[in-house]
């Protein structure tokens, strides 16, 4: 799986070095959504070691879910001309 100049050496591979063997992010991702419920994130049992004592179990959310988005220009733009062509 990877060359060496010595004969008989093992091979380092890079997947060791900075945990570049998975997606960090992608898995973060997953654990959020996975764990998700209506008062925080319940957290899993395998990483629940490396948390700070108060989130061993459940990280609480400390926002309130944004109920609507904020719409941009293009998105009422485009609302205005969808109007003007049904009115048409």
């Amino acid at each position: 799986y990877g060359q060496t100049k010595k004969m008989n050496a093992s091979v380092d591979y890079v997947h060791m070095l900075n945990a570049t063997m998975c997606a960090v992010t992608r898995v973060i991702c997953a654990i959020l959504e996975v764990h998700q419920t209506e008062t925080g994130i319940l957290v899993p049992e395998a990483i629940s070691a490396f948390m700070p004592p108060q989130y061993q179990k459940e990280i609480p959310f400390v926002k309130t879910a944004p109920i609507e988005e904020t719409e941009t220009k293009k998105q009422k733009k485009q609302k205005e001309n969808m109007k003007k062509n049904a009115a048409e």
